[in-house]
Formats: structure tokens, C-alpha cells, sequence
């Protein structure tokens, strides 16, 4: 096992990998067993475990969707998306989309 501070940390996209929409589901599968493997470290936005209960429960039970999310939260570590968080992307966002502006009109 690698130490947790040398591990490579992901954000993962769990319904990619569950719908198995490639060519992303590979690259999630690989990425999810290697979190398995203790290899890498998993994060997942609180909300896709939302987007994972409706999404497989369209096509299972109740109880089989419930037990897929607790086997994924076994792996991923949960994080919170709240206001402050989104605030914050969406000004660098801004002020990202703003530098590239310039660069463009410079360019011109």
C-alpha cells in the first residue's frame, strides 16, 4: 500500500463508470479498481451519489441500488459541494474566462 500523501487524488465521475459510457467507463474502471487497490485516492461530489440512486434505479431495486452505493462509499471519499464552494469556482471560472478574453483579443 502507498502512503496515503503520495497517492494520486482523483475526482471521480461515478455514472460514467456505472452506465459504462465509454470510452470513459474504462479509464473509470481502471481508476476505481486502483482506489480498490489503495493505490488512489477517490472523491466524489455529494450530489452524484443523488445522480447514482436515480440513474440505476431506473433499471434496479430499491435495495440493489442502495447496496451499490454503499459498496462505491466504501471507496470514494464523499465531499461537500455547498454555496461557498460553488461561489469560489464560479469566480475563478470568471476570472479565468476573462484572462483568456484578453489573450484572444490580443491575439486578434
Amino acid at each position: 500500500m502507498i502512503p496515503e500523501k503520495t497517492l494520486q487524488h482523483y475526482l471521480f465521475t461515478t455514472t460514467d463508470f456505472l452506465i459504462d459510457r465509454k470510452p470513459f467507463s474504462d479509464q473509470a474502471a481502471i481508476l476505481f479498481q486502483s482506489a480498490i487497490n489503495k493505490e488512489v485516492k477517490l472523491y466524489v461530489a455529494a450530489i452524484s451519489f443523488n445522480n447514482v440512486y436515480y440513474t440505476i434505479r431506473q433499471v434496479r431495486s430499491h435495495a440493489k441500488t442502495m447496496n451499490l452505493i454503499k459498496l462505491l462509499e466504501q471507496y470514494i471519499e464523499i465531499i461537500a459541494v455547498d454555496s461557498a464552494v460553488l461561489k469560489t469556482r464560479l469566480y475563478l471560472s470568471l476570472k479565468i474566462l476573462k484572462m483568456r478574453f484578453k489573450v484572444l483579443r490580443l491575439n486578434l
